[in-house]
């Protein structure tokens, strides 16, 4: 049976977006990954880390604000590789990966490719705020996990 892993991620992001190479085309990194939360939606596992930055290595005022992350926590955690090779291991080779954001989808995309991950995983991936939108009938692009959660009871 696939796996399905509810992921949240969060990341640090700058004005001043570091450019990198995506296939002789110059690509602006949308964020760096600084913390992985998941979630197998079967057995309810969990895997939780911080990813040391890197490219970003100054955390947005912004960024610490809204999920209470400090610089020394950061300091605490993986290097990204490392990071993003526990989370692909951890959820298998097959995994259905399921997001509240698309969001999170491109970061995690970006963030393998410049970890040198390639770009065959995962091989599915669900936007559920989408799927919400369409099921709902929400006028909100960007509805909150909040209006579904009280949508459903």
């Amino acid at each position: 049976m696939q796996r399905r892993v509810i992921f949240d991620l969060e990341w640090n992001y700058s004005r001043q977006r570091p450019s990198f190479d995506y296939h002789g085309q110059a690509l602006s990194l949308h964020g760096e990954i600084i913390q992985i939360g998941a979630v197998d939606a079967d057995s309810g596992e969990e895997l939780a880390c911080f990813v040391r930055p890197r490219l970003l290595p100054k955390l947005n005022p912004l960024v610490a604000e809204l999920t209470g992350l400090s610089r020394e926590q950061l300091e605490s955690g993986q290097e990204a590789g490392t990071a993003l090779r526990a989370f692909m291991d951890w959820c298998g080779e097959d995994a259905a990966l399921l997001s509240w954001s698309g969001q999170d989808w491109q970061l995690l995309k970006e963030n393998l490719f410049l970890c040198g991950f390639g770009e065959d995983w995962p091989r599915e991936f669900v936007d559920l705020q989408r799927l919400f939108r369409e099921y709902s009938g929400s006028e909100k692009w960007e509805p909150p996990l909040t209006e579904a959660v009280e949508h459903f009871g």
